[in-house]
């Protein structure tokens, strides 16, 4: 769209909040997962990080991108009228301790059964860590069979996948080798 042109509006359009709590910075459901089950659910993943909204700095972007969010999801079983925000389910904890979680994480998923891509039930959410888009960044991936029922165990992607440009075809070879 051109940024020029008058903004397109949606005749019947429903618009709601999915999750909200007003001592967290929530957000980036793009960057976090966006799913629909076998079933007709919808998943939504998304950031979340206590914040004390005091001044600016509190939602700056380079602030709510450093260590210490909690990837989440939620769910919903009526095509988004209503959120099961009571069973917030947390993907990732980017404000644990990344070694031991290195440490308890399966090297790969070859112990696991194959997953079929093309079943609506096999969800994939990543991220990065310790936070997004800078060089140290590592990817992470869990995985969900069942539609977000159930998700494997976290798995950070094997060390040639950092978020560099130069990187992203090692970084998507590191993926596929996740689940031989």
């Amino acid at each position: 769209m051109n940024r020029l042109e008058a903004r397109a509006h949606v005749r019947d359009a429903e618009h709601s909040i999915v999750y909200r709590n007003d001592r967290e910075f929530c957000g980036w459901p793009f960057i976090c997962g966006f799913w629909t089950t076998a079933e007709g659910h919808r998943l939504v993943a998304f950031q979340r990080k206590n914040c004390a909204y005091t001044d600016a700095g509190d939602v700056h972007h380079d602030a709510v991108a450093k260590v210490g969010p909690k990837i989440v999801a939620v769910r919903s079983r009526d095509n988004g009228r209503q959120w099961d925000t009571g069973n917030v389910e947390v993907l990732y904890d980017l404000s644990a301790d990344q070694n031991e979680f290195v440490a308890a994480s399966p090297p790969d998923y070859s112990r696991e059964p194959r997953l079929d891509f093309t079943d609506p039930d096999v969800l994939v959410a990543s991220g990065a860590t310790p936070d997004y888009f800078r060089p140290h960044s590592q990817a992470w991936i869990r995985v969900s069979s069942d539609g977000g029922r159930s998700w494997r165990p976290g798995r950070r992607s094997p060390g040639a996948n950092r978020y560099r440009p130069r990187s992203w075809a090692r970084y998507r070879m590191a993926f596929v080798a996740l689940f031989r």
